[in-house]
């Protein structure tokens, strides 16, 4: 890299379930609209993503939530790992991550782990396959 050029910024690590088709979707979704490459991806169980599934609280084995590890270290999970996922791509989904945010908690989360809990029934069980465009921000 040449010395005046700008430091790529840290990017915030989501930790996602390797064996959900909806949760490679997710990650489908969110990596070709992180123009700034903020997102960095890994799977719970793999091995980027077993030793901070487990500092949160996290079974890597049996992983029942998203997890956003930020930039500055911090764990966020369920629904808040969605919304600070939305807050760092390109506009319009910022707004929209900062308005679920007005959402309680409760009421978001309650929504997360329904589908969570349905989610290989109505989705099925499928590996992430990344597209060469973002493939270097997958971890595992």
């Amino acid at each position: 890299m040449p010395e005046d050029a700008a430091e790529p910024a840290a990017a915030a690590l989501v930790l996602y379930d390797g064996d959900c088709a909806l949760c490679a979707r997710s990650v489908q979704f969110l990596a070709p609209r992180d123009a700034q490459r903020r997102l960095r991806f890994a799977a719970i169980a793999g091995p980027h993503g077993r030793a901070p599934a487990r500092a949160a609280g996290i079974d890597p084995d049996a992983p029942a939530t998203w997890l956003l590890i930020d930039e500055a270290g911090r764990a966020h999970g369920r629904s808040d790992a969605i919304l600070q996922a939305l807050r760092r791509l390109k506009a319009p989904w910022p707004a929209l991550g900062l308005a679920g945010f007005a959402v309680p908690r409760f009421v978001r989360d309650a929504l997360y782990d329904w589908v969570a809990a349905n989610r290989a029934r109505w989705f099925g069980r499928a590996c992430l396959v990344p597209d060469a465009a973002w493939a270097d921000r997958v971890l595992d």
